[in-house]
């Protein structure tokens, strides 16, 4: 595997391992904006990220 693919498949690892454990820690109700930026942010990185990966593949 190549040094860049494999960055890139480790990064979406971390990504998706940070996205889950948030999401398991969101309430049911009155999500507070920063959890939803945050999850916003996670959420468009990881997008890229698969992006890139598809490019490469």
């Amino acid at each position: 595997m190549e040094p860049l693919l494999f960055a890139l498949t480790h990064r979406l690892a971390h990504l998706q391992g940070e996205l889950d454990d948030l999401l398991k820690r969101w309430p049911a109700h009155s999500v507070k904006p920063e959890l939803i930026m945050l999850r916003e942010e996670l959420e468009e990185e990881i997008a890229k990220i698969k992006a890139q990966i598809a490019r490469i593949i």
